[in-house]
């Protein structure tokens, strides 16, 4: 687990997402880089950007289930990992929902 997110950092991710392959289901992965990071921690400094991580972490984590995975690359870039979403139509619904 990352200290300031609280997420899985990714070696923890490559060990959830393993296990979660073993077990035949549906995965699902979305690469989340944040545009203009940058430019939130030249302006409001880097505490301020590393508040605007931790409400990502927070927000991103409450939408989702408790068996996806959501995880810190590092830096500014996550990964969600939908498991066992069902079908195709379902991550729709998910996206719009995030």
């Amino acid at each position: 687990m990352g200290t300031l997110t609280l997420l899985p950092n990714r070696k923890r991710c490559v060990e959830l997402m393993t296990l979660q392959m073993q077990k035949k289901e549906s995965l699902c992965c979305f690469f989340i880089d944040l545009n203009g990071f940058k430019q939130i921690n030249d302006t409001i400094g880097y505490q301020g950007g590393d508040e605007v991580l931790k409400i990502i972490a927070k927000r991103v984590s409450h939408s989702i289930s408790g068996s996806d995975i959501f995880a810190r690359l590092g830096g500014d870039e996550f990964i969600l990992i939908l498991c066992d979403y069902g079908s195709p139509s379902h991550i729709d619904i998910i996206v719009e929902r995030g």
